[in-house]
């Protein structure tokens, strides 16, 4: 079972409330949730990062990454490590440190989540839909990005915000597109649009 080890990111005292390990907490969960082993995510950090955390954990199950996952260095400096890693149905690559979010892994990845000194890409191949914002309750209105993962450069994206299945001809969107989430409750379907044929539909729903 991995962990991140949780004393040195509690709180310490008035005057260290935000320690540099303490800001480095969702970095060392992006590293922690794309590696092999059987993850273990400490409750405070699940609570207080719970739409981040929650998004690497639905990266690392769309890439099937597993205990057993080989795992190839592509950077090793002292500003980013970066690794990719190889799971049941794709490839998962992961950057921490000071430079990852200017981190350029080659064409054939795509970035679909990053923050502080982390970002996760997914080897084009896998030929899916994303979307950047988990399932889950928030307190006001959002934004997500849709993101289309795959190594066809003519591959789109259609979605529906009804709770309906999306077919070709619902509203199309190429990838990067951002689409306001409006206060309520939202059921979001994405599904990746390849000539005519829709697949690998997926669901958020929002409220």
């Amino acid at each position: 079972v991995t962990f991140v080890e949780n004393h040195d990111t509690e709180y310490r005292s008035a005057s260290e409330q935000q320690d540099p390990i303490r800001k480095d907490t969702l970095a060392a969960n992006a590293y922690l949730l794309a590696m092999p082993g059987t993850p273990c995510v400490f409750l405070k950090h699940w609570q207080k990062n719970k739409a981040a955390i929650k998004s690497m954990i639905e990266v690392r199950n769309m890439t099937g990454i597993h205990s057993q996952s080989m795992v190839y260095n592509m950077s090793n400096l002292y500003n980013l490590y970066a690794a990719s890693v190889t799971g049941s149905d794709g490839k998962l690559l992961v950057a921490v440190g000071p430079n990852a979010a200017a981190y350029a892994p080659g064409s054939q990845w795509v970035k679909v989540l990053s923050g502080n000194k982390y970002a996760y890409f997914v080897e084009n191949t896998i030929n899916r839909p994303w979307v950047d914002l988990a399932s889950g309750s928030y307190p006001n209105a959002q934004r997500v990005t849709l993101t289309a993962i795959s190594d066809n450069s003519a591959a789109k994206l259609v979605y529906t915000t009804d709770g309906t299945t999306p077919t070709a001809s619902s509203k199309q969107a190429g990838s990067g597109t951002t689409l306001d989430i409006p206060e309520g409750t939202t059921v979001l379907k994405v599904g990746l649009l390849i000539g005519n044929t829709v697949s690998n539909i997926i669901t958020r729903n929002y409220t």
